[in-house]
């Protein structure tokens, strides 16, 4: 992409204003998915608690998807002016 120095920076900022969030999504999403693979694996199957991880994993990731989609919403609109 050309983008002008102002893009660039406004980009960057975009990205700077996320950082903390994603980084916070990101920490969630690992630790959901080894509590989903832990119940996962129990000896023991305990389909209420393998449902569960996997319901909390789904939602940290719908999250984490929202949060992608308004960055890519605002960088849009500046590619775009």
């Amino acid at each position: 992409l050309s983008l002008t120095d102002e893009q660039k920076v406004a980009v960057e900022t975009i990205f700077a204003n996320y950082r903390a969030t994603l980084d916070e999504q990101r920490s969630a999403v690992e630790l959901a998915r080894s509590a989903l693979r832990t119940a996962s694996m129990a000896e023991e199957l305990n389909e209420e608690a393998v449902r569960a991880a996997a319901k909390a994993l789904a939602a940290v990731e719908e999250e984490m998807a929202v949060t992608r989609a308004k960055i890519h919403a605002e960088i849009s609109a500046i590619l775009t002016d």
